[in-house]
């Protein structure tokens, strides 16, 4: 019997879909790719199971077996591909079904197991997988396990990609939405909120080392301060802001925006040489913001916050400073982020050593509880094995940056033990490589290494965004790099499983964190970086406004994405497909 391929795989999930006639209304989630890898079990952080599935969508299309448009696509931003079999696909899922149905795989969890038919795997799954067969499992079957996500269409194009040695691991999953919980942090943080809310307030600080979770600890405090009826406004201090550039991002969230900049071009609009009179410009320009913060204060809880004081600028510590002094009557916390690294000396020290009372929270290395959750996160697997959370312990040394890189590169390098993969009929018992032999000891040496491997399209867009820095729209990648903007959500998708890209509201992207950026400018040459430069320069400024979902200064496409249609021609309802011999079932 041939081997099934990862094509066989994608062609089965499509087939198990219901028909998609208007192209008006948004397309469900499992005909976009990111639906498609949920739909085979393929996880965000493998990389190349990931990539091989893209690589098999893109082969079917120029095959004639798949087509896609664009469109809307449910829960996701943006114009996407939205895929569907064409006639020659249908007929090939038939093909597939009638060649593999018999296929035996064994579905299993702990020290249960059951052996079956591809074509009744959703027999032993609780619920069954699509809701369509359960009076066709017997009533004394003793042994059941936990069907998959909602996102799967056919629980046998499941379960083909997801065998691994011909067994299926279902059952529950039970891996939490975090890496790691900082529980005992995150309440002091809360406990400092409390406070403020019944108006005694004090500032807060979080520090720690580099990629110590300083930062994500820090958006958990500001999410809770939301839902505790908060106005949070946070900022981001870099290197390259302009005298008070972070202060005032934070102020936009919490304060009229036209008044705080009438009250930074009344006392700092204009530069001044005396030393005496910029003092006395800072000191009046603190005072009105304070005022525009006890205002919005009023009316409910405040919360400023401020990330890597260790960049922000002189005057911005200055005024933080006297805000600490001026608001703490008022219910408001200020909060911000610092760097063990971080020099005490210069503006940092003067703001740090005339703070009075404030809230430390240090962010002390991982336990191996910690460590275990980080790896059971990224595998999307409870129970990871035992030698590899023991590696990635050892070598990051509790460090949670440094964890989760070491996680995704050996899933990037380990041996598949998936068939999307790999068709070893032997595959490897431990899959990964042991972190402690084989894995950089630096965040950076992992990125690098990490990059290696992926395709040059996606290679590409990490450039153009390492060039153009912060935030930016995929429309001005797309523009930048000469791709369709449907294609460039694809790569940033798998960018953003991979743990290098964050998605942002409105389209726009951002890398994950600073070492992905650094090592990525590092890998360009003078001249590749002076062209991006140019063209993300052009792209901005001609980019249209978000909504039509093409760049703004649009050419004839070339390639595959020429012939892509907006909509597809009506189709007569298709029944749901069924496996051979199977008791047929049809969804109205």
């Amino acid at each position: 019997m041939d081997e099934p391929s990862t094509d066989d795989a994608v062609v089965l999930h499509l087939d198990g879909l219901d028909p998609t006639d208007s192209a008006d209304d948004p397309a469900p989630l499992a005909r976009s790719l990111p639906g498609i890898w949920a739909g085979l079990g393929v996880r965000a952080a493998a990389v190349g199971d990931r990539v091989a599935v893209l690589s098999a969508l893109r082969d079917l299309v120029a095959d004639g077996l798949v087509e896609r448009r664009v469109g809307r696509v449910e829960s996701l931003d943006g114009r996407r591909y939205v895929y569907a079999l064409t006639d020659a696909g249908f007929e090939q899922a038939r093909d597939i079904r009638e060649r593999v149905a018999d296929r035996r795989v064994t579905v299993g969890h702990e020290d249960r197991s059951r052996e079956v038919c591809l074509g009744t795997v959703d027999r032993v799954l609780d619920p069954p997988a699509g809701g369509a067969v359960a009076a066709a499992t017997p009533a004394d079957d003793p042994v059941r396990f936990e069907g998959p996500a909602d996102t799967v269409a056919d629980p046998g194009a499941w379960a083909l990609a997801n065998a691994t040695d011909g067994t299926v691991r279902a059952g529950p999953r039970g891996v939490g939405e975090r890496f790691v919980d900082r529980g005992p942090e995150l309440g002091r943080f809360g406990a400092v909120l409390d406070a403020a809310a019944t108006g005694r307030t004090e500032p807060v600080l979080v520090t720690g080392g580099a990629g110590a979770g300083k930062s994500s600890l820090l958006e958990r405090g500001a999410a809770v301060a939301r839902e505790r009826g908060f106005a949070v406004g946070v900022a981001t201090a870099t290197a390259d802001d302009p005298p008070y550039g972070p202060v005032l991002r934070a102020l936009s969230g919490v304060a009229d925006p036209e008044r705080v900049a009438e009250a930074f071009d009344s006392h700092a609009g204009r530069p001044v040489e005396d030393p005496g009179e910029r003092r006395s410009r800072r000191a009046a320009l603190a005072g009105e913001l304070a005022d525009l913060i006890r205002d919005t204060a009023a009316d409910g809880p405040v919360m400023l916050a401020v990330d890597d004081l260790g960049d922000a600028d002189r005057p911005s510590l200055a005024v933080l400073g006297d805000f600490a002094d001026r608001l703490d009557d008022a219910p408001v916390v200020l909060a911000g982020v610092v760097d063990d690294t971080a020099t005490r000396e210069g503006p940092l020290g003067e703001f740090l050593a005339a703070l009075d009372g404030e809230t430390r929270i240090p962010l002390d290395p991982l336990g191996g509880d910690d460590v275990a959750g980080v790896v059971a996160h990224l595998l999307a697997d409870p129970d990871p094995p035992a030698s590899l959370v023991e590696g990635v312990a050892d070598r990051s040394g509790g460090n949670p940056l440094l964890a989760a890189e070491t996680v995704r590169y050996c899933l990037a390098v380990g041996d598949r033990h998936d068939l999307l993969a790999s068709g070893d009929d032997d595959p490897s018992p431990d899959p990964y490589p042991d972190p402690r032999d084989d894995v950089p000891d630096s965040v950076a040496g992992i990125v690098d290494r990490r990059i290696d491997g992926l395709p040059d399209p996606a290679v590409a867009v990490l450039e153009a965004a390492a060039v153009a820095g912060g935030a930016v729209h995929v429309r001005v990648l797309a523009a930048a790099i000469d791709r369709q903007v449907p294609d460039l959500h694809e790569w940033v998708d798998l960018l953003a499983g991979a743990g290098l890209f964050v998605r942002r509201a409105g389209g726009e992207v951002r890398f994950a964190g600073d070492a992905v950026r650094e090592v990525t400018l590092d890998r360009l040459e003078g001249e590749r970086e002076r062209t991006l430069h140019r063209r993300i320069a052009a792209a901005v400024e001609d980019v249209a406004e978000p909504g039509d979902g093409q760049t703004g200064t649009w050419r004839p496409p070339t390639g595959p994405a020429s012939a892509t249609p907006t909509a597809w021609p009506p189709r007569p309802w298709r029944r749901r497909p069924t496996w051979p011999g199977r008791w047929a079932t049809t969804r109205h």
